[in-house]
């Protein structure tokens, strides 16, 4: 890997560390007002339109700005929104209910705080990181792992990052897939097809060229 390819490397790691620390963001909690102004400013088309030069056209992108892009206020937005994140991810459960947590997944059992969430904490301990203890959540949410993700592609671990690139693969399709039925306003259904997009988009732009590097 020649200079200039490294160098477009780290700038696609970089863009896709804050793609998936935003994500995690919009995964974790209800969109706040502060938020959706924050997705519609000038710094929000200027990400997007980072996002969209250096990972390409993303369709889970695209639905999460079309959802955004209406005469609504602000106010109104995040209030719709929330809605819809109760209605999807904290609900009584059921079909209308998606979970967000890697267990759900895991195996034929579908109960939360197995042996993913054992994993995660491993690899927290790992890398010197706990989960905060405000944020309440088994360390295999689907925000926690991307969030992780993130730092690993910052501090350049490579095989942490693609150990965990590959455990989100593993079942963000199934969550991806099962929002979309569910979902007819799109933004969530959105962020997680831009998720598994993001993972994708690693695999071809950075963890391929590693590997190609320590080869040669």
């Amino acid at each position: 890997m020649n200079a200039s390819d490294r160098g477009s490397t780290q700038r696609s790691d970089g863009v896709a560390a804050e793609l998936l620390d935003w994500l995690a963001g919009v995964l974790s909690a209800p969109m706040s007002v502060g938020a959706v102004e924050a997705c519609r400013s000038r710094d929000g088309v200027v990400l997007f339109d980072a996002i969209h030069e250096e990972l390409g056209y993303m369709p889970g992108i695209a639905a999460m700005r079309s959802a955004l892009d209406t005469h609504e206020s602000d106010e109104q937005v995040a209030a719709r929104l929330s809605r819809c994140y109760v209605r999807l991810f904290e609900g009584p459960g059921g079909p209308a209910t998606v979970s967000l947590y890697e267990s759900t997944y895991a195996g034929s059992a579908s109960r939360l705080h197995q042996q993913p969430t054992a994993a995660m904490e491993a690899m927290l301990r790992r890398c010197d990181m706990a989960v905060r203890a405000w944020h309440g959540e088994p360390p295999d949410h689907v925000s926690l792992e991307a969030g992780l993700l993130a730092t690993l592609l910052r501090i350049g671990d490579q095989d942490g990052a693609d150990e965990l690139r590959k455990r989100l693969l593993g079942w963000v399709p199934q969550v991806a897939v099962a929002c979309a039925a569910v979902d007819p306003g799109g933004f969530y259904r959105g962020a997680l097809i831009a998720l598994h997009d993001t993972l994708m988009a690693l695999n071809e732009f950075s963890f391929l060229g590693t590997c190609h590097e320590r080869s040669t």
